[in-house]
This record gives C-alpha cells, structure tokens and sequence, in this order.
C-alpha cells in the first residue's frame, strides 16, 4: 500500500485504493468546473470588448481590501 497515510484512509472508508484515487478524480473535476466556466465566459465577454470600468475596479478593489483588512 503507498505512504501518505492513504493505506489508513482505504481502511478506514472500506475502499479499494482505486475507489478512492477515482473518488478523489472525481471532486477534483467536479470542484475545477466552477472556475473553468468563470473564464471561459470572461473570456467570451472581453472578446465582446466587455471590461469594467475603472470607477469599478476600484471599488472592488476597496472592498477586496476592506476584506483582507478586517
């Protein structure tokens, strides 16, 4: 059985260490779907010539800071 205490998650789940690799594929592609359908149509927008303003920008900006900072 490999490291990486994978052997103690086989045991521990009752799978077979191909289940869970797949298992684990599976979330991974599941979870890259989302960010993957964002650029794609940011993408499609800004070779409409779709882009936010600067005034934009800058108030997500702020808020992108106000965040962080608190």
């Amino acid at each position: 059985m490999p490291p990486w205490g994978l052997a103690d998650l086989v045991k521990t789940n009752g799978q077979t260490l191909s289940d869970l690799a797949m298992e684990v594929l599976h979330d991974d592609i599941e979870h890259e779907k989302t960010p993957t359908a964002q650029i794609e149509l940011a993408v499609k927008e800004a070779e409409l010539g779709k882009f936010a303003t600067d005034d934009h920008m800058a108030t997500r900006r702020v808020q992108s800071w106000r965040r962080h900072a608190s």
